[in-house]
């Protein structure tokens, strides 16, 4: 009898097993699985199949006992920064010489820079900088030369530029000199580490762009068709005039759409918000965001519109770190609004996952063919589930009934 009842026990379950994978749109068979953990990175055309958080993907492990869902974690191979802030250091002296400001800094505990951030009282001014390193104030190595750093404040513009960015270096003084017409007011300088540790970010590529200048409210509009949703975090905008500017960039991502007579209508929403300058690169980053399309919204002012060339986009990577065993066959399935985040024991081991392992592939993406006539296909799966169901609870009534009668209960 408690044969009989697993028996039925195992067989419930693969019902179950079967009538949810055909609860979603897609399935895709994992290939070249190598040792128990493997990486599973998700392609572009599939993100436009999920839900908004990627919490319908799900995989089976099929072998000819059983199918079993596996544990997986998901990941986004985000940029990590950081600051080493405990840089000590003093202000060694002060000098002059003709319309150059020195200012020579001694590092107290011998530790990697690569930022200096410059506060100062003077509220308008555009400067050249130079900045030495030395071990000995005898011989002195050039960091950066003609550097230019800039504040506006007046009733229109608020802006200041004054981080001195340049490669890791480890000098025991700095110099640092300042080319202006009179005594900048240098209220405090700041010495410290910049540390970035690079997500893995993939481009995207952009099927389309159009750039709309609209003189009435004094913006340029760009418009970016990315063709698919996919996951962006970075946005380059090529700046092609010839001049000094500065103006205020906001950017949106497409979040859903709407079928109107006219075509196609677009509902946006913020994902951030920069400065561009002729004195930075130009380089947005945002938090990661599922969309097919970006909006860029560049505020002129009076300003002539400025040439843009083509936008560069790129997006983390995404990928499944799975727990698979190479002697069954793997499917991954996706494509059901309705189904929640799973939740596996594994989310709590992370630390004990490898850092290096396989990276499996997908095969083709094949659609799952749902039977909706009568009571065929999974609807017959779902009413024999709930059938093994009874079956199995009304066996373990009797059985029960049956023990205690035996044991004179």
């Amino acid at each position: 009898m408690r044969q009989i009842i697993l028996n039925l026990i195992a067989i419930s379950l693969c019902l179950s097993i079967q009538a949810q994978m055909e609860d979603y749109g897609y399935k895709r068979e994992i290939t070249n699985i190598e040792g128990r953990w493997n990486k599973i990175i998700i392609p572009d055309d599939m993100f436009g199949k999920t839900n908004s958080l990627l919490e319908d993907i799900r995989i089976y492990s099929i072998s000819e006992q059983d199918t079993v869902e596996s544990p997986y974690i998901l990941k986004i191979d985000k940029t990590k920064k950081s600051f080493r802030d405990d840089i000590q250091f003093e202000l060694l002296n002060q000098s002059k010489k003709g319309n150059e400001f020195y200012y020579t800094y001694k590092i107290l505990n011998e530790k990697t820079i690569n930022r200096i951030l410059l506060n100062f009282d003077d509220k308008n001014f555009d400067w050249k900088v130079n900045l030495e390193g030395s071990n000995d104030q005898e011989e002195w190595f050039t960091i950066l030369e003609q550097y230019r750093i800039l504040s506006i404040n007046n009733n229109n513009t608020e802006f200041k530029y004054t981080d001195l960015v340049f490669p890791n270096s480890q000098y025991k003084f700095y110099r640092l000199s300042i080319l202006a017409p009179e005594q900048p007011t240098l209220k405090q300088a700041s010495i410290y580490e910049y540390i970035v540790d690079e997500g893995k970010r993939l481009d995207k590529k952009v099927m389309e762009q159009q750039i709309l200048n609209d003189n009435g409210k004094k913006q340029s509009e760009v418009l970016l068709n990315l063709g698919q949703p996919v996951p962006v975090s970075y946005l380059e905008i090529p700046i092609q005039s010839d001049i000094d500017y500065y103006r205020n960039v906001t950017i949106y991502v497409a979040k859903d759409s709407t079928q109107t007579q006219d075509g196609w209508e677009y509902h946006y929403a913020q994902a951030g918000s920069q400065i561009i300058s002729s004195l930075n690169e130009n380089i947005i980053t945002f938090s990661s965001k599922i969309t097919r399309r970006i909006k860029i919204i560049i505020n002129n002012l009076d300003d002539a519109p400025l040439d843009i060339g083509n936008c560069i986009v790129k997006g983390y990577e995404y990928s499944l770190t799975a727990r698979l065993h190479s002697s069954d066959r793997h499917e991954i399935v996706y494509g059901n609004t309705y189904a929640g985040a799973p939740s596996y024991d594994l989310s709590h081991f992370k630390s004990t996952i490898p850092e290096n392992m396989n990276v499996s592939s997908l095969g083709q993406e094949i659609q799952i063919e749902k039977k909706q006539d009568g009571y065929n296909g999974l609807n017959t799966r779902k009413v024999w589930v709930y059938l093994m169901i009874l079956v199995i609870a009304g066996l373990l009534v009797w059985y029960t009934f049956k023990m205690m009668r035996n044991n004179d209960y």
